[in-house]
């Protein structure tokens, strides 16, 4: 009897936590419907046929895609020196590097907006370099994930697998134990890293917002509509949108 009531206790806590995310989403969707109507493959089709929506979602995968790549490319040699060496001042220059990820994104937008203007490069003024700016923006704003995620790996790994595979046939070279034993090791990791990464880059908002003017995400997009959805006979395309970005 007594081992059931934390078992009740819990299930309650879970269900409670469940109801709490769940209810605002499904009564949101509900709205939107009512509104739109119940068609799925339109809500998908507005996306190409509005002109707000129009690229956004190539958009959005491609700069997520892109900023995932240059920030394992930026992120991981520093993990690897990190987790590979001893540094002095070590905890500092950790805290120092991960700051990047709690700091507001507005606040970031700001800062690259300061680099690249007429105070700093002066390449503002040329829109090509707009979408390279955002690339650096969020390497420099996600790279934290990718050193939290592979450096702890590196440095808790004990020397002695190190010095093992040197003697083995698969670890004779510097290429033979990349693949047979950094790769294995470090795999997981870059992968969770490159998955969080991207999901952070995908919902980007004050960034693109900011630096690529003229760009949007899917979640800058909905924000800049979001004052106009659920309204009974309004705006109806804006619901779909919604919808069909939420899809």
């Amino acid at each position: 009897m007594l081992d059931m009531k934390p078992r009740i206790l819990n299930s309650l806590a879970i269900l409670t936590y469940f109801i709490l995310i769940f209810t605002p989403l499904l009564l949101a969707f509900d709205r939107l419907v009512w509104v739109a109507g119940f068609e799925p493959f339109n809500w998908l089709n507005s996306l190409e046929r509005n002109f707000i929506s129009n690229g956004v979602l190539m958009f959005t995968i491609s700069q997520a895609i892109f900023s995932t790549l240059v920030t394992i490319a930026i992120g991981l040699p520093i993990a690897w020196q990190l987790g590979r060496y001893k540094w002095k001042y070590e905890s500092l220059i950790k805290a120092t590097l991960t700051m990047p990820f709690v700091m507001p994104s507005i606040v970031v937008a700001m800062g690259f907006l300061q680099i690249v203007g007429s105070s700093g490069l002066d390449i503002r003024s040329n829109q090509s370099t707009w979408f390279v700016t955002l690339l650096i923006a969020h390497a420099w704003f996600n790279m934290a994930l990718v050193i939290r995620f592979c450096e702890p790996v590196l440095s808790q790994l004990s020397p002695k697998y190190l010095e093992q595979i040197r003697l083995l046939p698969g670890g004779k070279t510097s290429l033979l134990r990349l693949k047979n034993f950094w790769l294995p090791i470090l795999l997981p990791s870059i992968i969770a890293s490159a998955c969080m990464t991207f999901v952070f880059s995908f919902t980007s908002f004050a960034l693109v917002k900011w630096i690529t003017l003229g760009e949007n995400t899917l979640e800058s997009m909905m924000a800049s509509i979001g004052s106009s959805a659920g309204i009974s006979g309004y705006m109806i395309n804006h619901n779909q949108i919604i919808l069909g970005s939420s899809l």
